[in-house]
């Protein structure tokens, strides 16, 4: 096992309980780098007589208060979320983009949804970034 202690935060393990898993829909509209891990079908839900979906990944936090910060292992059921966190991963790709919240026809209170970026210096730069920090 080779250890670096020069660069303690990229080599200690944060996992269980003492994860900060982060909230990609708190990032209030930051961009982020989103890593698709994989996707858990048939959850059982501790609070409902149900099963659900949900993606685990990992994200970068690319602008915004929270910049340079790196979530792991974070967790979401929200179905257009995991979708395209399905999609992306289905073709090895990550995903550039802020969470968003908006009307849709089945709900007026919105749902939320990565709206993903069109600017492909930008992605370039956040790739680099994911890059920089181990996640790519």
């Amino acid at each position: 096992m080779n250890v670096d202690l020069n660069n303690v935060a990229n080599n200690m393990y944060q996992g269980g309980s003492n994860a900060d898993r982060g909230d990609i829909r708190k990032e209030n509209g930051a961009t982020l780098l989103i890593i698709p891990g994989k996707i858990e079908y048939d959850v059982k839900s501790t609070k409902y007589n149900n099963t659900y979906t949900r993606a685990v990944f990992d994200y970068l936090v690319l602008d915004g208060p929270n910049a340079g910060k790196v979530y792991y292992n974070s967790m979401n059921a929200n179905a257009f979320i995991w979708r395209d966190i399905e999609n992306a991963g289905k073709r090895g790709i990550p995903i550039v983009g802020k969470v968003v919240n908006r009307p849709t026809e089945k709900s007026a209170q919105g749902a939320w949804m990565i709206d993903t970026i069109n600017d492909q210096n930008a992605w370039v730069d956040a790739i680099e970034k994911g890059k920089q920090m181990g996640l790519i």
